[in-house]
């Protein structure tokens, strides 16, 4: 769906090892994250200098859209401060993240 959608991927290193990606979806106007993932041996020590790349990529603002049984994304957007903006087909959940002013 990536290359499908010309979703752009970015990956971050630490140490020069993997830790992770973010995509971002061309949405005219609006900015999507589409995807992220971070390894699990990166969660814990480097999940919030993680969150503040896809946060400074974005400059705050962006939308999310995901679907309900991925709940570990799900809590991991709404402990960073995005909130449900949109249910879509009662199994699609819209984010929204605003960098407050």
């Amino acid at each position: 769906d990536f290359k499908k959608y010309n979703v752009d991927i970015y990956t971050l290193e630490h140490d020069g090892k993997f830790v992770g990606y973010f995509g971002e979806e061309p949405g005219g106007s609006e900015r999507w994250l589409t995807g992220f993932f971070i390894m699990p041996e990166f969660r814990k020590s480097l999940k919030s200098e993680f969150w503040n790349e896809v946060i400074n990529h974005f400059n705050g603002n962006f939308k999310a859209g995901l679907f309900d049984n991925n709940i570990p994304a799900i809590k991991f957007l709404m402990k960073n401060g995005c909130k449900v903006i949109q249910v879509i087909d009662n199994n699609i959940f819209v984010f929204e993240h605003k960098e407050s002013v």
